[in-house]
């Protein structure tokens, strides 16, 4: 390596810039990684290694880190308003209780 286009690390290892930010720990211990702005660092960790995603894999519906945290930590997309729904859920069981308590009971006026 020429020392002008090396990366040092933390560790004391040096690295080409060209593998600085490129989604893999070159240097054995992510500081050519850490402050880039270019990936995702999952959550999960393997051997007290990192891993990382491209920006471009985050919330995009696949599930790229092995703790899938790509999409569960900031892609959660709610539907319906949790208050909405408990309510619907409520008033549509409701009926249905009532509905099919009615039901049997005209059908045994009908029978006689």
């Amino acid at each position: 390596f020429e020392m002008v286009n090396v990366f040092t690390c933390a560790n004391g290892n040096c690295v080409p810039y060209s593998q600085v930010c490129n989604l893999v720990d070159d240097c054995g211990d992510g500081t050519d990684e850490d402050s880039c702005n270019n990936h995702f660092v999952c959550n999960y960790q393997s051997s007290f290694k990192n891993s990382y995603i491209p920006l471009s894999s985050l919330c995009d519906g696949k599930y790229d880190c092995l703790d899938l945290s790509d999409e569960t930590s900031c892609c959660q997309r709610q539907l319906i308003n949790d208050v909405v729904l408990k309510v619907s859920s409520w008033f549509i069981g409701t009926l249905s209780m009532v509905l099919n308590g009615i039901i049997p009971v005209r059908n045994l006026y009908t029978i006689k």
